[in-house]
């Protein structure tokens, strides 16, 4: 059986693809390289755009799309490659390598950035996002130190007084073919200075992992149901979904059962009589504190009811898995502890979704609690709390016991997201995926001022620093001025759409400070010779 396709695996054969076209040279027709190179640049900063979505101008993807965009924009008209030479060239097979990785990674994602996956989360990790720069940097430092390589030889065989022997003062008195290396060698510096910054191409991230939004039917059972459960709790924890509270009963009951189950799989590892505990003793301990983490979710939500009818096909994935693992343990357990691994893997996903899922419910008033026999209330808000701080405890517990589970010995299924998930427990804020998954509030910008200059900290854009009389001018000016005069680099910036005033002032100050006009009530100030107002302090808030 082969092996799953994952990011990781796509975007480390664009790289070693690329290394090793930059590393021999064949002989081929040079429009044929050309016509790759610049294939793989146009990729390239279309997924360092999809990487840098979420964070704005001060991600490092940002920063390579910027760049790219740049160059690609000021290309010469290509003419149709040779007929024959269109795929000759490994930097296109390079270029489609690194185009597959980025659609995966896409589809988690919406046309209006919504979550489409359970993934998507990762592409909200800076972290993350900035380590997958790092090859996506590497890919475009290969392209443009072959393009300078190509230049060279272009120059070293073309005759005296030829356009290409003399020094380039401007690239528009050079042929198109030449032009377009000079344009692409030019990001060989920037590029090689961004591989550095993210870490370099072989750091390893929980993004590696990333497997197609839909499981394979090429995948193992275990695998495939595994994955398939993971998605049906992120769905039913969407705006739009119906869920009922039998859904949510058997998602925290697979989860305690499966902590349950890796327990009873560590046992023939561990011995709890030791005077100093193993590695095994802590992560068995570990999954009985995460099955006890998980049954007061059971408990509260056995006496509530919910009138949305949607579910029944995560009750069905979590007993069907459920079972496969039950007949594994008691099979002998001939894979060790990989299949009980690999599921713990989804605990901390399913303890996400669900309190998403049980806060949109109590929003909308469609859980209630089963007061007595034939009496149902509002679940009041010790209760309420009670089931949320549950969640928070059983993210806690999943997520120890994903590092607990990876410190021991053999097969760590999904290791790079396995690591990810054990650096996080080890850090207090795990319970902050909670937080940012159900907070549904715009977070407001910040600013910071100097007499000259403004800094507007955003959380989408990241920190916007421009001159504090642009700034003042562009504030005084509608919102819907400001996404007008915004409209026309809108591909560049990646508007949200939810941007408050102050952001779309800052961005504008930022990137079209000669489209701010005076308001009207500026213009009729000037007109009676009255001076304009002063500029904000740094007291003003704004």
């Amino acid at each position: 059986m082969s092996s799953p396709v994952t990011y990781g695996h796509l975007a480390d054969l664009a790289v070693h693809t690329a290394a090793r076209a930059a590393g021999r040279r064949a002989p081929r027709p040079v429009e044929a390289d050309i016509a790759g190179l610049v294939a793989l640049v146009r990729v390239a900063g279309r997924h360092a755009r999809l990487l840098s979505q979420r964070f704005g101008t001060s991600h490092p993807a940002a920063r390579l799309a910027d760049l790219t965009e740049a160059a690609l924009a000021t290309l010469p008209p290509a003419d149709p490659p040779p007929r024959g030479t269109q795929m000759a060239s490994p930097w296109h097979t390079a270029a489609d390598q690194l185009a597959l990785a980025h659609d995966l990674l896409a589809q988690q994602i919406g046309p209006d950035g919504q979550d489409l996956g359970p993934d998507a989360r990762h592409l909200a990790d800076r972290n993350a996002t900035t380590t997958a720069t790092g090859r996506v940097a590497t890919l475009t430092a290969l392209a443009a130190g072959t393009a300078q390589e190509l230049l060279t030889e272009q120059r070293t065989t073309a005759p005296p007084g030829s356009p290409e022997r003399t020094p380039v003062v401007s690239s528009s008195q050079l042929p198109p073919a030449t032009r377009t290396l000079w344009l692409i060698s030019g990001l060989a510096v920037p590029a090689a200075d961004l591989v550095d910054q993210c870490g370099g191409p072989d750091r390893p991230g929980p993004l590696d992992d990333l497997q197609p939004l839909f499981p394979s039917q090429d995948m193992p059972v275990l695998d495939r149901r595994l994955e398939q459960l993971r998605l049906a709790a992120f769905v039913l924890s969407q705006p739009d979904a119906s869920p009922t509270h039998h859904a949510l009963l058997a998602l925290a009951d697979f989860a305690a059962i499966v902590a349950g189950q890796t327990n009873l799989a560590l046992r023939p590892y561990s011995n709890p009589g030791r005077r100093t505990a193993s590695p095994y003793d802590q992560a068995s301990q570990q999954a009985v504190t995460t099955a006890a983490a998980w049954e007061p979710i059971a408990r509260v939500l056995t006496n509530t009811v919910s009138l949305g009818t949607e579910g029944h096909i995560a009750i069905r994935l979590a007993n069907d898995t459920r079972h496969h693992l039950a007949t594994t343990l008691a099979a002998g357990n001939p894979q060790g502890l990989t299949p009980f691994r690999r599921a713990a893997l989804i605990l901390p996903d399913l303890a996400v979704s669900g309190a998403v899922t049980v806060k949109r419910l109590l929003g909308s008033d469609l859980l209630t609690y089963r007061a007595s026999k034939n009496t149902y209330t509002h679940l009041d808000h010790r209760r309420a709390a009670r089931l949320g701080q549950a969640y928070t405890d059983a993210l806690t517990a999943s997520t120890t016991l994903v590092a607990r589970l990876t410190e021991l010995p053999g097969t760590q299924p999904r290791p790079h997201l396995a690591t990810h998930l054990g650096a996080q427990a080890a850090r207090p804020s795990s319970t902050g995926h909670i937080q940012r998954a159900t907070d549904t509030r715009p977070p407001q910008p910040t600013i910071s001022t100097e007499p000259r200059w403004a800094e507007i900290h955003d959380r989408d854009h990241g920190t916007l620093r421009c001159p504090t009389s642009d700034l003042t001018r562009a504030l005084r000016h509608t919102t819907d001025d400001l996404r007008h005069i915004l409209g026309t680099i809108a591909h560049r910036i990646d508007l949200t759409g939810q941007e408050p005033h102050l952001t779309l002032a800052a961005l504008t100050a930022l990137h079209l400070p000669n489209k701010i006009t005076p308001a009207p009530r500026d213009v009729a100030d000037l007109a009676i010779g009255t001076a304009p107002p002063p500029p904000p302090t740094a007291e003003l808030d704004l």
